[in-house]
């Protein structure tokens, strides 16, 4: 299969997560080495960390799924149907949420070299415990989370699993001078406080797992002309060449 049909496959699943056949942690783990293995990094630091919310893992489902719910309509909003502590099954939960934050890196080799070489030891942000927080390495973070998320989904493709992304959530700042954090609170559902091993600012949301042989009644790609319809631009709105 092409790399363009490859993708072609991926679907943004909202309400169509196969909740009996869930991938083995095995494969999620090897899947995510593998990623590490091909995906491009700045000095190759990757300054992100990867929370994984298991399967079984119910009562941090439940929390990712308020706390991603930031409006009172919107597909991600059926969370509160099923609580308190209802077992019926719900086709919104996948089975694995990964939870990108930012992460203050370790210098590598290069990075340990060219500073000692250079006289240079506050050249690299993604290493400084009084930089990595700054806009710029957030803003590197993202990029480099966005690339390794890309692989990660063409690898779960292969493998006959869906992934679909979530960035509706509470947004860290940074407050100057110190870089500390200030967190927006949700008006509508849960706190990233209701998981405290969030500590650094969360960059993307990824979800992971089969797709249920159901219609997904929340689904955003739909047949042209559909009142939900969601059309792309043309191309010529997006790209602009310069002679």
């Amino acid at each position: 299969m092409s790399i363009t049909d490859l993708f072609k496959k991926r679907r943004q699943i909202r309400a169509a997560w196969d909740q009996e056949k869930i991938p083995s942690k095995e494969l999620i783990h090897s899947l995510l080495e593998q990623t590490l293995d091909i995906a491009a990094s700045k000095q190759n630091l990757f300054p992100f960390k990867i929370h994984v919310i298991e399967p079984d893992n119910i009562a941090d489902h439940e929390k990712i799924a308020g706390i991603c719910s930031l409006f009172k309509t919107g597909s991600v909003n059926d969370w509160e149907k099923e609580r308190p502590g209802e077992k019926t099954q719900t086709y919104t939960k996948a089975p694995y949420v990964l939870v990108y934050t930012l992460r203050l890196c370790k210098p590598n080799v290069f990075v340990t070299a060219h500073s000692e070489r250079h006289q240079e030891s506050d050249r690299f942000n993604q290493v400084l415990p009084n930089k990595y927080r700054k806009p710029n390495n957030m803003g590197l973070a993202a990029v480099e989370v966005g690339m390794f998320q890309k692989a990660l989904t063409g690898l779960c493709l292969e493998n006959d699993l869906q992934v679909s992304y979530i960035h509706s959530f509470p947004w860290w700042r940074i407050r100057a001078p110190h870089y500390t954090y200030e967190v927006d609170e949700n008006k509508v559902g849960y706190n990233w406080r209701e998981l405290p091993y969030i500590d650094e600012a969360v960059l993307l949301v990824a979800q992971i797992g089969h797709k249920a042989e159901i219609d997904d009644p929340l689904e955003s790609h739909r047949n042209p002309g559909d009142q939900y319809e969601e059309d792309k631009p043309s191309i010529d709105t997006i790209v602009e060449y310069h002679k």
